[in-house]
């Protein structure tokens, strides 16, 4: 880990503002490093999983059609979700992107 090589060298050149510093961020990147693997052991469980949609329920609102109402038409902009969203989305759960590029492939 290039942490410890840091904290060495700063501790072995006497150049203590660098080897406090890295030695502060020690637990920090520890942290990181287990929520980063927790995240991928859970990304992979989901690889695994089929491509139900029932998670993106609480995402959708329900609305009421008359019989031959329009939904959409050839060539009409997406509206069903924003791409803000969908970044926010991923963000927030990168099984979101890992189930669209699922279904896309």
């Amino acid at each position: 880990m290039a942490i410890i090589a840091f904290i060495a060298y700063g501790f072995g050149h006497d150049l203590y503002p660098v080897l406090i510093l890295h030695a502060l961020l020690l637990p920090l990147n520890c942290l990181r490093l287990l929520q980063l693997r927790r995240s991928i052991r859970r990304v992979r469980g989901k690889c695994r999983g089929d491509l139900s949609n029932e998670w993106l329920i609480p995402l959708m609102s329900r609305r009421t059609f008359k019989s031959g109402d329009v939904l959409f038409r050839l060539g009409d902009p997406a509206r069903s979700i924003s791409a803000d969203r969908a970044l926010q989305l991923y963000c927030q759960d990168p099984t979101f992107g890992l189930y669209l590029m699922r279904l896309v492939i």
